[in-house]
């Protein structure tokens, strides 16, 4: 008899690991999806945001190129004022 017991205890584990395997299976699949697509979401957030920055990165440097031929021109045509010293020499 104690024999029938135990295979009875043991069909019965095997039972409740046939049905909980799959769920805890499915449930661990869900959540890893989840997390998948949380990460997607956050890439592509972040390529959007480099992206953004990088437009103005370039912005800056067309400003900058401007700016300095503009400062190149403008000195270029400024004739200093002679000094005191050289009117007096």
């Amino acid at each position: 008899m104690p024999t029938d017991n135990t295979s009875k205890h043991n069909d019965g584990i095997t039972n409740v690991k046939a049905w909980l395997t799959p769920i805890l299976m499915s449930i661990l699949g869900i959540m890893i999806w989840q997390d998948i697509m949380e990460m997607r979401d956050d890439v592509k957030e972040l390529i959007k945001r480099d992206s953004a920055t990088q437009i103005r990165i370039f912005e800056l440097e067309k400003d900058i190129e401007l700016i300095q031929k503009q400062l190149y021109i403008g000195n270029s045509r400024i004739t200093l004022p002679k000094s005191d010293k050289d009117e007096n020499d």
